[in-house]
């Protein structure tokens, strides 16, 4: 389970001359922590959750997607005792979301997005959260997943 250890919202206007005038935005400081738990879903969604603050992930690829094609179509039985001989693990930047701080065992999201009606309504139902450790609406997932879909979506809105 994820507790919210600190959240901060500043609203703010930019100070533009332009033909589209100041822009409302916000900055998101938000830091968190998962509660020690044995569960096994727990353990997969905070390494889930760490593996998406690495500066690199490793990534599949296929050396030819015609040639995979292929095999799929011919040749794969789909027990899962035939193997493609031609995937390879490549290293990507990844496209960081949230920070990870192995010392504190602690993760931040500090973002600046736009101040919208979305952005509101994720950011009121985040506090709500913090509150109460539940969320306002009925979701048909964990509140640790909801909680990361909001962060995710909230990175989405950076201005």
């Amino acid at each position: 389970m994820i507790k919210i250890t600190h959240l901060d919202v500043r609203a703010k206007v930019s100070e533009s001359d332009s033909y589209g005038g100041p822009v409302p935005y916000a900055i998101v400081n938000c830091t968190w922590k998962f509660l020690p738990s044995e569960e096994e879903h727990d353990v997969q969604m905070k390494d889930m959750a760490i593996s998406e603050a690495e500066t690199y992930r490793k990534i599949l690829t296929l050396d030819d997607p015609l040639k995979y094609e292929h095999w799929i179509a011919t040749e794969c039985d789909f027990s899962l005792k035939q193997r493609y001989d031609g995937w390879e693990t490549k290293w990507t930047p990844n496209d960081l979301v949230w920070t990870y701080f192995e010392k504190f065992d602690t993760f931040q999201f500090f973002e600046f997005i736009a101040w919208t009606t979305a952005t509101k309504a994720i950011l009121n139902e985040l506090f709500y959260y913090k509150s109460t450790g539940e969320f306002m609406d009925l979701y048909r997932c964990t509140p640790d997943s909801v909680f990361l879909k909001h962060i995710r979506s909230l990175n989405e809105y950076w201005d």
